[in-house]
């Protein structure tokens, strides 16, 4: 079971924040255990989902392990986005942050991906450590989608080290003495992953 806390992004509310711990050992974001609890947690049996090509295909077999429809959607264009898929539709969108264009540029996208989603629909973007111009890729992505309308609901970890009984525990067999090649003092090792949860607000009819 994941546990979550409060966090807070700057200039807004707090975000909950929840932690998954993951066996995926490697740089591989969307590991099939991450997908599973993704698809637990956002969409339902029959739920339309749809993956970005910036995602490994993996997500589409798992959608279909887990009795979700899927499909794929380009991001090469704006116009590839909309092209051939019905909007308000998808309940959940995955995406993986690997572009470098511009806060704007990535709002347009979001934007038209936001238009796929059904009210209270999700659209969750994997985020890498760092980007190419040094800048901050939650801070990048959260107000990109934010400005598409969209609203950051949650905060995912992905632990990439097992914690045997709640506790971060490292290799019983592993002792940095034993190795004169590693640097003094170790550099920091990155054992979690960022995904970013973002909600399409429902639509309230005035009266």
């Amino acid at each position: 079971m994941p546990f979550t806390s409060g966090t807070t992004d700057p200039g807004r509310e707090p975000v909950p924040l929840t932690v998954w711990t993951t066996h995926a050992q490697g740089d591989e974001l969307f590991s099939e255990d991450v997908l599973g609890r993704v698809l637990d947690a956002y969409s339902r049996r029959g739920d339309l989902v749809l993956s970005t090509t910036s995602v490994p295909p993996v997500v589409g077999d798992r959608c279909i392990t887990a009795g979700r429809r899927h499909r794929t959607v380009s991001t090469t264009t704006d116009t590839d986005i909309l092209t051939g898929h019905r909007l308000g539709a998808a309940a959940l969108i995955v995406d993986l942050h690997t572009s470098t264009a511009s806060r704007t540029v990535r709002a347009a996208m979001y934007s038209r991906l936001a238009a796929l989603l059904r009210p209270a629909g999700i659209l969750l973007i994997g985020l890498p450590p760092s980007i190419s111009d040094g800048g901050d890729p939650l801070t990048d992505t959260a107000a990109a989608a934010c400005s598409a309308g969209l609203t950051y609901t949650q905060h995912l970890l992905a632990v990439r080290i097992p914690l045997p009984d709640g506790f971060l525990v490292p290799p019983a067999d592993w002792d940095p003495a034993d190795d004169p090649t590693l640097p003094t003092p170790l550099p920091p090792l990155r054992v979690h992953a960022d995904i970013a949860v973002f909600t399409r607000p429902t639509v309230r009819s005035s009266r």
